[in-house]
């Protein structure tokens, strides 16, 4: 029994002290110590998996470890996951490439690789690290599918709420409202990391809070903290001080706010309805009051009025984005199938050899070598190539193919058939709050508008951001009725 009622907590609080571990270092190209405990927590991750799995009704530990370790196995994440470590391994392995001068062409180029027409890299040092991030988010996700009931995943998605929230408040207790220009929130490296992490982690803390708050026996004191949460993880989102953050902040709080009152409408009393609408007017009129009343200079107030004038980035900032993005392009087009490696981009012979002469000009805003382009789909093409791009992509596409089916089937149109009228017509009969729930929808807004963010700011870069993500997007289709066999 023990191992059981330890099979709840031990995964999720594992992965949330990993979180816990991310939100406390800062993780660069030449970072790799910092890096390496990651390895120790991966591995203790799949051992605590095997030893103290979810059980079902009835299973017994021995059939409950048998079952999970068979579905690991089967599970194509897996297959997909140790094709990447490989490459990734390869690519670190068969490296660094040295640059040196061809007087022949006159031009500087990069020796060949220890073997030929294989995935190398130029800086093996920094390239390590994309095999830490290989060995963190693959296993997270597996154990996330497989390794998780429901509760398991309803509790490990509290914890992060909650560990995103103790971030937000240590980062509101050491900020500085008199520092000039753009600074970075809590231990984030820059304002835009800072506000999509509690950008997503405010979504899912809201609609937990949601379904904690529609249930027939409520638990008071979770009701309190994801409350607590909800409005931590929205003031970090704010005071990261990013006009792009803070607009897709009032944008969920709006979406996410409007869809979790639907579907407590019709599970409250009149009372309770009252006392929240009570509770968030105050809420509002407080905010407002404090903002405008108590503290006019706020810095939020110059973010919300450059939002309003459509000047969200200096014409500085984006020609130098511009130049970046073009570095990243050329790279990209010399190296299509393997591309540089890992952090190549950030070696400075490397983004030096594929940049123009009038380009540095530009660049000259920034006191070393860009180590982002502000892209991450393109960086990853010009550092893994196609074939690594796809190797790497291949467990969120599995993700992406797996929610679409199943929203797919819970959309599908009524049947033809006469048979089918009477099961098509109850189906059709749930409101839609029922078919996609609160914690499915906010999930849905966090990952795809985090997705969305990442062509215009590389912050898949962050490995708190890629942990959370990849978590959140493995728990996604899990809300999804599976499609069942006709």
């Amino acid at each position: 029994m023990r191992s059981f009622l330890l099979s709840k907590v031990a995964i999720p609080l594992h992965l949330a002290f990993i979180a816990c571990y991310l939100a406390c270092v800062r993780i660069g190209p030449g970072s790799v110590l910092e890096y390496l405990p990651l390895a120790w927590f991966a591995a203790g991750l799949i051992e605590i998996t095997l030893l103290f799995p979810t059980a079902r009704k009835g299973e017994e530990v021995y059939d409950a470890r048998r079952r999970v370790w068979i579905s690991i196995l089967k599970d194509p994440v897996f297959h997909v996951g140790v094709v990447g470590f490989l490459f990734l391994l390869l690519q670190t392995l068969n490296g660094p490439r040295v640059l040196f001068f061809n007087r022949q062409t006159g031009a500087w180029e990069y020796a060949a690789a220890r073997i030929r027409d294989f995935p190398s890299c130029v800086n093996q040092l920094a390239s390590v690290q994309a095999l830490f991030w290989n060995i963190l988010a693959i296993p997270a996700v597996l154990v996330v599918r497989n390794g998780l009931g429901k509760k398991g995943r309803l509790l490990l998605l509290k914890y992060l709420v909650l560990v995103a929230a103790m971030v937000a408040l240590y980062g509101l207790v050491i900020y500085n409202p008199k520092a000039s220009g753009p600074r970075p929130f809590a231990n984030f490296p820059d304002p835009i990391s800072a506000g999509i992490y509690f950008f997503m982690h405010f979504c899912v803390a809201c609609a937990l809070y949601t379904n904690e708050v529609g249930m027939e026996i409520r638990d008071k004191l979770q009701c309190h903290a994801l409350f607590a949460s909800c409005l931590l993880t929205l003031a970090g989102a704010l005071y990261s001080l990013s006009c792009l953050t803070i607009a897709i902040s009032v944008g969920a709080l709006v979406l996410v706010g409007i869809y979790c009152m639907v579907y407590l409408a019709g599970r409250l009393t009149t009372a309770e309805k009252m006392r929240m609408t009570a509770t968030g007017l105050i809420l509002i009129g407080l905010v407002a009051f404090l903002h405008v009343v108590g503290y006019p200079q706020n810095r939020i107030h110059d973010c919300t009025a450059k939002i309003l004038s459509g000047e969200w980035t200096t014409p500085e900032e984006q020609a130098e984005r511009e130049v970046r993005v073009a570095v990243a392009g050329r790279m990209f087009r010399a190296n299509v199938i393997h591309g540089v490696g890992t952090w190549g981009y950030a070696d400075a012979n490397c983004f030096g050899k594929y940049t123009k002469d009038e380009e540095w000009d530009v660049l000259q805003s920034s006191e070393e070598t860009p180590a982002l382009c502000g892209n991450d789909s393109l960086q990853s093409l010009a550092e893994y190539g196609v074939v690594g791009f796809l190797i790497v992509a291949a467990p969120f596409l599995i993700l992406l193919f797996t929610s679409l089916s199943r929203l797919a089937v819970e959309f599908k149109p009524k049947g033809r058939k006469s048979t089918d009228s009477t099961s098509s017509s109850e189906h059709e009969a749930r409101p839609f709050t029922d078919r996609i729930s609160p914690l499915a929808f906010a999930l849905l807004i966090a990952v795809g508008t985090t997705f969305a963010v990442s062509f215009h700011f590389s912050v898949f870069r962050q490995p708190l951001i890629l942990f959370s993500w990849s978590i959140f997007f493995a728990v996604f289709p899990t809300l999804i009725r599976k499609p069942t066999a006709a």
